[in-house]
């Protein structure tokens, strides 16, 4: 820990889950009202931390918000709420529904829900509207307004009305909010190899993957797959302590600061596993890519999945003893090799999509959830469930968008399958269901054509 004193500021360095500092600023400290010397002082922090030169006379603005709008995207000003929520984050310790929400087009969006959590209980699914919550619609505001609203004190209720797909009938949910400590890892062993997914690099990655790698040596486990599809990053120390136990004694990673050059390395020769097999995606992200592209270039393992994201910059996380906080883009890294991975990504070594050649999601119709129908019916919206029941192996023979008896039996067989009431038409609950099977099963092993090429490569002695 180190104190960094001068006449405008005083930082605490500390590390959480990524580094985080806590300035204080004048007395005002960035209250409602902002003084110019407020100002200033943030100003010489940005100058003092920014990976690119600058001067303060390049950071114009009345506000904090406007200042940082003259850095990169990833540089950001946060209230006392929305810092809250960063901060929960990257600790992945909250009170809450459980579910990571963002926001599109001024609509409050359900990225996923974490597993096991209230929200996965209740049957809420990735892309679901949180148009209301207890009553209150929430449309128009940011992410972090939104996910304030949701959060509350262990125990209590909240009511979400959600809207699915492009119906505009709101459903509501009444959740049980709880303490959530977000584990972001999960393992199992599929066919004798191990395979451990990474959601994400928050406070707990670390501690919870090397327990599934532990689990993982009790039985005997020596081969392994790495998940870090969708993965968007997260604490540069995590991904480095998790790095450790997969490479060999070499780089890991080489942070490029402004004036001076960092870099962690692998001391370790101790391999938990013979062989390795990283899983990556268009969404697998900073720490992500960092953690990849040390397997590849160090030759522990083989990359397999589709390029990833391309974000090469570290930020540096700032806490105001006001509650409120800000990032600043500190750093650019590069590969063990010293390969750009900024706008470029981690090219897999074996390129795989992720779905079947038959199954193009952005082929397949919406289902509004607005109406139920009848025998005899025609809309795109039947068209739509007849894609959904095709996908999931039910055969229909009925024109598309008509809702004749070969897809209202394909329907009940559904129905019965999933140990649901058999219906005379089809109704909004029915849909519902329809798309949440359909959900549940595209992300499913079923359908994962880069989970199974990477069980066929290590299953043939990694002989390509």
């Amino acid at each position: 820990m180190r104190l960094f004193n001068s006449k405008k500021y005083r930082v605490l360095s500390v590390f959480i889950a990524a580094i985080m500092l806590f300035a204080s600023m004048t007395a005002t400290a960035f209250a409602n009202d902002y003084t110019q010397e407020d100002l200033e002082a943030l100003r010489e922090i940005i100058v003092d931390f920014y990976v690119d030169p600058l001067t303060t006379d390049m950071l114009p603005g009345e506000t904090p918000q406007e200042i940082f709008s003259n850095l990169d995207e990833h540089s950001v000003y946060y209230t006392a709420k929305e810092f809250e929520g960063l901060f929960q984050r990257y600790t992945g310790d909250y009170a809450g529904i459980g579910a990571y929400i963002i926001e599109e087009d001024g609509k409050i969006i359900i990225e996923r829900p974490i597993e096991g959590s209230p929200a996965e209980r209740a049957g809420l699914l990735p892309g679901d509207e949180i148009y209301s919550v207890d009553g209150e619609i929430i449309r128009g505001l940011n992410a972090a307004e939104g996910a304030e609203r949701v959060k509350g004190p262990v125990g209590t209720k909240v009511t979400l009305g959600i809207i699915r797909g492009n119906n505009e009938r709101v459903i509501e949910f009444t959740i049980v909010r709880a303490n959530i400590t977000n584990n972001p890892v999960s393992y199992e062993i599929i066919d004798d190899i191990g395979y451990i997914k990474i959601e994400e690099f928050n406070g707990h990655a670390y501690e919870n993957f090397a327990k599934a790698v532990g689990q993982l040596a009790e039985q005997r486990v020596k081969q392994a797959i790495i998940d870090l599809r969708d993965n968007p990053g997260g604490g540069l120390e995590e991904v480095v302590k998790i790095a450790r136990l997969l490479v060999p004694p070499s780089p890991i990673v080489h942070i490029g600061y402004r004036g001076f050059d960092y870099t962690y390395a692998s001391f370790s020769t101790l391999k938990p596993f013979d062989d390795i097999v990283v899983l990556v995606n268009e969404y697998s992200a900073s720490a992500s890519e960092i953690l990849a592209a040390a397997v590849q270039d160090t030759g522990s393992g083989t990359i397999i999945g589709k390029n990833t994201y391309g974000k090469g910059t570290v930020q540096q996380i700032f806490g105001l003893t006001n509650d409120e906080g800000f990032k600043i883009t500190v750093a650019r890294y590069l590969s063990p090799n010293r390969n750009i991975i900024d706008g470029r990504g981690v090219i897999p070594d074996i390129e795989v999509e992720r779905l079947p050649q038959d199954i193009q999601i952005e082929e397949f119709l919406p289902i509004s959830y607005s109406n139920t129908y009848s025998l005899g019916d025609v809309s795109s919206e039947i068209a739509g469930v007849q894609q959904r029941l095709r996908a999931l192996g039910y055969n229909i023979t009925d024109k598309a968008g008509v809702l004749d008896q070969g897809t209202l039996d394909a329907i009940n067989t559904f129905a019965k399958d999933y140990e649901l009431e058999e219906m005379t038409d089809l109704t909004t609950e029915m849909q519902s269901a329809i798309e949440y099977i359909f959900v549940s099963k595209l992300y499913s092993k079923e359908y994962d054509l880069q989970l199974k090429a990477a069980l066929e490569y290590i299953k043939e002695g990694f002989k390509r």
